[in-house]
């Protein structure tokens, strides 16, 4: 899909472009290579982002087959054989270094890309505001002239910020569905404290409750999600900042001029 409207925008604009002057497409080259450069980079941090999201999806499930183990032993009444069994059958200790994989994954992906996020982020915010403000120009230039000459730069101007756009939808998504997936873990561990009986007293029962809570805590407290360079958290609100900073330029610009 992506490609398809990269490619739809490259041909739209060569075509404009080609009826004043065929040689004016050789400078449009770099812009071209930018761009795909750039998609290339979204479509890498969409893949390592929608990993780390199908590995805690992963894990989720995990923790849910944890609990579901845990609800078949409490049908015993002695809470010794609940604690006993619940132990030779539990694989949580795995499943919490499953977890810690996943965060030093994160941290990783923080590292590599965080710079790239924010690099895109003011990219965007930059080459949308030029646009839109081209855009709104000619727009007034047609209802001035009251002629559509300058419809199809208009219009070549509104699909390349709606790319960005997808761009940006594309970057935060896989970033908003980890967030949504942490908070399903939080839920589900409070369930299996929850359904842990409070009689509950070997080694195994009483570092699962520690385990449990540590974990909680570091949900609450320091919860992992991806950020650009530790300045922001990646996600539906980024764009929205963006758009607010795109609408703030215009109008301060329009007022301007």
């Amino acid at each position: 899909m992506l490609s398809c409207l990269f490619l739809f925008q490259l041909l739209c604009e060569v075509n404009f472009y080609a009826k004043f002057n065929a040689y004016i497409n050789i400078f449009l080259i770099p812009t071209f290579i930018n761009i795909f450069i750039i998609l290339i980079s979204i479509l890498n941090m969409n893949h390592f982002a929608n990993g780390l999201r199908n590995m805690l999806f992963v894990f989720r499930i995990k923790l849910k087959e944890e609990k579901v183990k845990l609800n078949n032993v409490n049908r015993d009444t002695n809470p010794y054989i609940i604690s006993r069994v619940f132990a030779e059958i539990s694989e949580a200790d795995d499943h919490f270094k499953y977890f810690v994989n996943i965060c030093n994954k994160m941290e990783s992906f923080n590292k590599i890309y965080g710079l790239q996020i924010l690099n895109f982020t003011a990219v965007h915010l930059i080459f949308a505001y030029e646009n839109l403000n081209l855009a709104f120009k000619e727009v007034f230039k047609t209802h001035h002239d009251h002629s559509s000459k300058y419809l199809e730069i208009i219009i070549i101007k509104m699909l390349k910020c709606f790319n960005f756009m997808v761009f940006g939808i594309l970057l935060a998504t896989p970033c908003f569905q980890f967030n949504l997936e942490m908070d399903k873990v939080a839920v589900l561990c409070r369930k299996i404290l929850i359904d842990l009986p409070e009689t509950m007293d070997n080694t195994f029962s009483r570092y699962l409750k520690l385990k449990l809570i540590f974990l909680l805590k570091q949900l609450e407290i320091r919860k992992p999600y991806f950020t650009a360079a530790g300045f922001f958290e990646v996600n539906y609100v980024m764009l929205i900042y963006i758009l607010n900073g795109i609408t703030s330029y215009l109008m301060v610009t329009l007022q301007a001029t």
